[in-house]
Formats: C-alpha cells, sequence, structure tokens
C-alpha cells in the first residue's frame, strides 16, 4: 500500500495526475490482496484527487465505490464480531 501513500504527497504537492497514478497503481494491488478495506482506500484518494482536479463526475463515482467497498467490508467484519465468520454471506445450515 505504499503507493497509495505516495499519492496524497503529490495530492497536497498540487499535482494531481501524478497523484491519481500512484492511487490508479494501488488499487489493483489493493484487490490482488482482497481487502475491502484497502480496496476503498485508494478509490477514496482517487475520489479526492478528481475533486481537486474539478472532475466532479468521477469524483462522485469514486466516492460512491469507496463507500460499497467500506460496507462490504464493515459487513464482514459484523460477521466476524458476530462469531461465525462469513454467517452473514452463506445462507444458514439445516440441521
Amino acid at each position: 500500500m505504499t503507493l497509495a501513500n505516495i499519492g496524497p504527497a503529490y495530492l497536497k504537492l498540487g499535482d494531481t495526475a501524478t497523484a491519481r497514478d500512484y492511487f490508479g497503481r494501488a488499487l489493483p494491488l489493493a484487490r490482488r490482496v482482497g481487502n475491502k478495506v484497502w480496496m476503498g482506500t485508494p478509490t477514496n484518494n482517487l475520489g479526492l484527487a478528481s475533486l481537486q482536479a474539478g472532475d466532479v463526475t468521477s469524483r462522485l463515482a469514486h466516492f460512491i465505490a469507496s463507500l460499497q467497498w467500506r460496507r462490504a467490508a464493515s459487513e464482514g467484519r459484523r460477521s466476524r464480531d458476530a462469531g461465525e465468520p462469513g454467517a452473514i454471506l452463506r445462507p444458514a445450515r439445516r440441521r
């Protein structure tokens, strides 16, 4: 996730194109790992870069996608916290 950590530095410098590049390169790595929170972070950061660049349409799409990733991660966490991993995602067993 180092790529996702470099992006904010470029964003702060006002270099939205380079920031988007780093966030965009971080996203496939997060997908490969399969961590939904990590997938949400570069997606959200792409939204921030789009906002700073004035790209309203792209900004909204990235923020919505980030919210969906974070909700999916939250659902998985609640499932684990309930004591049965994946309980929300799989049908109940018949006895």
